[in-house]
């Protein structure tokens, strides 16, 4: 005969914590203690099975029941406290190990795969039902993806006592049947692969014992506040022949809003109205704005004495860290008792780096790896980072297991040191033949075990995560232990474990296949570090009920968070769940109705912070819960959020200062060192900014970028011009003939990009070395018509230094001047000098050396009237009005590939004298100041701050204001 739940109403004005104990109290009375214990009482809960929500539940409402029976002095015999989600394990004895959801996922892949290759001689195995385009027999993990569908969808059937062919049943359209019709198929394959293993499927056994009658419970239960408790596991509890209670939290007067055990009533809750004073609705904007609301009720509220205790409550987990930032700035500790993901510890990013340089070994893997504090530890004892981004930024190079291109052996030679000494850290978990994922379970547990430098450990609690419950708890002995050590514990006994899968289910893979699983599996835990009694709370929403703080704030209460909607499944679409009845969103919205008016009856103060965006900047509609109320009150409230957030007082924080003006002055340059060489190309430097040029050509600071994964402007103009210097100094520098000059270009092109970037460089690489090749084309062409016109290269890259000859005289003192002069060409007949210059663009040089400014023409850049002055040390007499000086412009455009002659009148070029004499002056003077002028390709923006506001560092707030303007 089905039972039947004796349902108590408690009162909803107090903590439904409290109210529990209470009832518990009245219905187990506390009596006198066995013979041999006189005169002792104890209260006899050992024969219950208590059912809590979630994890925490368990926790709260143990701590309460040890400090009632302590504060009554009497012995508490325990009951047995569970989640919703491990009930249905109490209320059936299976005929078999249970298989781990890993094992049921193995299993799902072995039957797909077996009927990959039945299909070639029967149709009806066709995977095609299911998937588009059938993944290849390799890499399993396509396979273990797929599987592991089918299993989340088994398991949200079974926990609502549905089977797979109930849903064939209710199929519609032609897609769908056939589906759910190779599903059926397939299924007692499944269940068969675990049978043959010596496993079983525990939803499949939960639905056999529902169908057979045979549920079996032999303790007394006990629900507390299981308003959504799921249709497998009713079933299951109706069929035992137990006593059952459920404990609800709500006046008797409501209950005809409640099933027999406990469960909201839909139709009942959709249509409920409650009050809760708008004051209590926080208008706020994105996750920080919420934080900073939350902070500034925390304030609110903590100024009023009589609040104690509070709670912090969370509908969705990125508003954590924000909260945790803010309430730090106020100088309040906050705990988290969600924990933290395991791919949010030290453990779990090294373990998916690895994986990741394993599936992958390219040298960004490697620099992202190496990055992470323990792997530094061994890279950074043979050379730095810095070095590494220089060798990646100057050579590209891709694969580690290339060998080093020649450029970079002597320069970068600890580099790939340092890099042989990681591969060498790994090598236990990557190559080799393939292995059993039990095999390299324990591969990557003895490697974390030397890495770390700890003995196995035995010390956590054997409990397998759940759905409902995936955190595992710590015992008091590690209570001490940080989060990275909690984490790698953690991991060590998943991996212990999984040493242990069944054999004939265990599946061979190669080792990124096998990290790549592994990693899968790790990030399905959490840890939770020990509770600081001292600490404010954060608890997640489902949490929030069985809370006894008497005040409480929270933020999020938005759509989609709250309630959470049922999410689709690709095999079980929202329409199908509608045709199965599955409980769906309203129950969840009548669940969550209930929790609200539960959280705001029970407790004097409570805060309900609506955000206007997500973590992701995306739009959040308010919660649904806002319409439980009369209509004029729901306008009222959704017409305060269509406003700007108007809070009444903004709290001071630890970050927040009082001066008038910003204190984060460009940084002085101290004592200015003499300089006393400059070279050609500085002047411009100095002439778009002092400041900047006293930083590079003075401190030698210059920037690097990690992230480069093409050459730079520069680079690329550096390739050509070393092609070029490498051809001037050829046999054929002066041929005539296009085709040999071409061909030398590209030989010496292909050379030098082997040297630099090697044979297997990165794609983007490649097609900058042929955009390379075709400019040399050009080059090629130019060159010939030259040679034609009777010019010869008589010099490529001639150095001018200050040892012979190179100096500017400056009030009767020498400036020191260096540098390369890429060609310098000889009229062989007339016996003219033209100094060149190559340029990767098709400006000419009367564009790039002169600017307007204020009407009048100015020099931008000096560099070709400083080849001028430099002519005596090249050892050019002739008179200089004579020589030519220009660009070789190396365009992209053959039309633009050419040879532009400066035509700077004489009167320009004394003005241009005597502006680089200025700048001498002004660099002996020590005049360093930046420039108030935008600068393009501005190398040092995070020194000098611009782009931002407080680029007018030091100003008055009003000058910055007029500034902006």
């Amino acid at each position: 005969m089905p039972v039947k739940a004796n349902r108590k109403f408690l009162d909803w004005s107090k903590p439904l914590l409290h109210s529990v104990v209470d009832a518990l109290a009245a219905d187990f009375p506390v009596r006198e203690s066995p013979e041999g214990s006189a005169g002792k009482k104890c209260w006899p809960l050992s024969s219950l099975l208590v059912v809590v929500p979630t994890a925490r539940g368990k926790v709260l409402l143990g701590d309460r029941l040890k400090h009632v029976a302590t504060q009554r002095k009497v012995t508490l015999h325990w009951p047995k406290i569970v989640t919703t989600g491990e009930l249905p394990e109490y209320l059936y004895r299976g005929n078999g190990e249970a298989a781990l959801p890993i094992e049921q996922t193995f299993a799902w892949a072995r039957v797909l795969q077996e009927a990959r290759i039945r299909s070639e001689q029967d149709p009806d195995d066709r995977l095609d039902a299911l998937m588009p385009t059938p993944p290849p027999a390799e890499p399993l993990t396509q396979w273990l993806e797929i599987a592991a569908m089918i299993r989340r969808t088994h398991e949200a059937l079974a926990a609502q006592a549905i089977r797979f062919d109930e849903c064939l049943d209710h199929c519609v359209g032609p897609r769908e049947t056939q589906s759910w019709r190779l599903l059926n198929r397939l299924y007692p394959r499944y269940v068969r692969t675990l049978a043959d293993a010596g496993l079983i499927d525990p939803h499949h056994e939960r639905l056999r014992a529902m169908e057979s009658g045979n549920a079996v419970c032999d303790r007394t239960v006990v629900l507390v506040g299981t308003t959504d408790l799921n249709q497998g596991s009713l079933r299951l509890l109706a069929d035992c022949d137990c006593e059952v209670y459920a404990y609800i939290a709500a006046p008797e007067k409501l209950s005809d809003h409640f099933d027999e055990f406990g469960r909201v009533t839909p139709e009942r809750w959709k249509a409920f109205a409650f009050e809760l004073d708008d004051p209590c609705w926080i208008n706020a904007d994105d996750v920080h704005d919420q934080a900073a609301a939350v902070a500034e009720s925390y304030v609110a509220l903590k100024s009023d004495a009589s609040v104690e205790r509070l709670t912090l409550g969370v509908t969705d987990e990125s508003h954590v860290v924000p909260i945790e930032n803010q309430m730090r700035s106020i100088d309040v500790t906050t705990y988290r008792h969600l924990g933290w993901n395991l791919a949010q510890t030290a453990i779990g990013r090294l373990l998916r780096q690895v994986g990741a340089l394993v599936a992958t070994p390219t040298w960004d893997n490697l620099a992202t790896l190496v990055r992470h504090a323990d792997a530094f530890r061994r890279f950074g004892k043979v050379t730095s980072l810095a070095q590494l981004d220089a060798y990646l930024s100057e050579h590209f190079p891709v694969r580690i297991d290339d060998p080093p291109v020649d450029e970079g052996l002597p320069k970068f030679a600890d580099v790939i040191k340092a890099k042989d000494a990681i591969v060498d850290w790994i090598k236990p978990l990557s190559g080799g033949s393939p292995q059993t994922l039990s095999v390299w379970c324990g591969v990557v547990a003895d490697w974390l075990r030397q890495t770390y430098e700890v003995e196995p450990l035995e010390d956590l609690p054997d409990v397998e995560p759940t759905d409902s419950d995936p955190v595992i708890p710590f015992r008091s002995s590690l209570a001490e232990r940080t989060r990275s050590e909690l984490a790698l514990a953690k991991t060590l006994d998943l991996l212990d474990r999984l040493a242990n899968l069944n054999d004939r289910l265990d599946v061979v893979v190669d080792s990124a296949e096998g990290l790549e699983l592994i990693v899968q599996r790790i990030f399905e835990l959490r840890v939770v570090q020990d509770n600081d009694p001292n600490a404010v709370p954060v608890l997640g929403w489902l949490d929030l009920p069985m809370d006894d703080a008497p005040s409480m704030i929270i933020t999020a209460m938005n759509h989609p968070f709250v309630p959470e909607p049922v999410s689709a499944d690709p095999l079980l679409p929202l329409t199908l769940r509608s045709r199965l009845t599955t409980e769906g969103n309203d129950r969840r919205y009548a669940r969550d109705v209930h929790a609200l008016v539960l959280l705001s009856n029970c407790r004097p103060e409570i805060r309900l912070v609506v955000g206007k965006k997500s973590a992701d900047g995306s739009p959040t509609p308010p919660t649904r819960l806002m319409a439980a109320a009369e209509p004029d009150r729901v306008a009222a409230r959704l017409r305060n959020l269509l406003v700007p957030a108007n809070r009444k007082e903004r709290i001071a924080n630890r970050w927040d200062g009082g001066a008038s003006k910003t204190r984060l002055p460009v940084p002085d340059l101290g004592e200015i060192q003499s300089v006393n060489v400059i070279s050609v190309t500085a002047f411009k430097e100095y002439l778009t900014c002092p400041y900047r040029f006293y930083l590079r050509r003075v401190l030698k600071l210059s920037p690097l970028d990690d992230r480069a994964d093409e050459m730079a402007a520069n680079q690329f103009g550096n390739l050509i011009h070393d092609t070029l210097e490498a051809f001037g100094k050829s046999d054929v520098a002066n041929s005539d003939d296009r085709k040999v000059i071409q061909d030398t270009l590209l030989d010496h092109l292909s050379d030098l990009a082997r040297k630099r970037y090697g044979d297997h460089c990165n794609a983007a690489v490649r097609m900058q070395i042929m955009q390379a090749q075709m400019r040399l084309r050009h080059v090629a062409k130019a060159q010939a018509e030259r040679r034609a016109d009777g010019w010869k290269i008589e010099h490529v890259e001639k150095p001018v230094d200050e040892k012979n000859g190179g100096q500017i005289i400056v009030d009767r003192k020498p400036m020191g001047v260096r540098g390369r002069f890429d060609r310098i060409d000889r009229h062989e007949s007339t016996g003219a000098w033209a100094v060149l210059d190559y340029k990767t663009h098709g400006d000419k040089p009367n564009d790039r050396h002169l600017k307007q400014k204020n009407g009048q023409t100015v020099w931008a850049d000096l560099q070709l009237p400083l080849y001028r002055l430099m002519l005596p040390a090249l050892e050019i007499h002739d008179d200089p009005k004579t020589v030519q000086l220009g660009y070789f412009n190396i365009s992209d455009k053959e039309n633009e590939t050419t040879i532009n002659i400066a035509d700077f009148s004489e009167e320009l070029m004394q003005q241009a004298i005597h502006k680089i004499h200025e700048i001498v002056r002004a660099i002996r003077l020590g005049h360093f100041e930046p420039t108030d002028d935008p600068v393009p390709f501005d190398d040092y923006p995070m020194i000098l701050q611009t782009g931002v506001a407080s680029q007018m560092l030091g100003r008055e707030q009003s000058e910055v204001e007029e500034a902006l303007q």
